[in-house]
């Protein structure tokens, strides 16, 4: 029969560290991940490591690279980006012509 002990020191640790390791999550430099618990949007995580509820959450990749911006109607340009779109504008009607 199975002792007591056995059980204790053997799958304790097992079933422990599979729930650590089920619930860690690490995020590498210049990426991000989207934590979503339940169904339900939790937050975006940012490089690093974190622990995530474990066997009810998933993570999913974000590229900030190709993010846009929703706006509402008509469109305003956000203050820190006029100065970029005032640079970008001459050059893209000089590249149409």
């Amino acid at each position: 029969m199975v002792s007591t002990l056995f059980l204790t020191v053997v799958l304790l640790p097992i079933v422990l560290l599979g729930v650590v390791w089920s619930s860690a999550q690490y995020v590498p430099d210049g990426e991000g991940r989207l934590l979503v618990v339940n169904g339900e949007i939790r937050g975006v995580l940012e490089p690093g490591i974190y622990f995530a509820p474990p066997f009810v959450s998933e993570t999913y990749p974000i590229d900030f690279e190709t993010m846009q911006y929703e706006t509402p109607e008509p469109h305003p340009l956000p203050p820190e980006l006029r100065a970029d779109a005032e640079q970008i504008a001459p050059s893209e009607t000089a590249a149409a012509d």
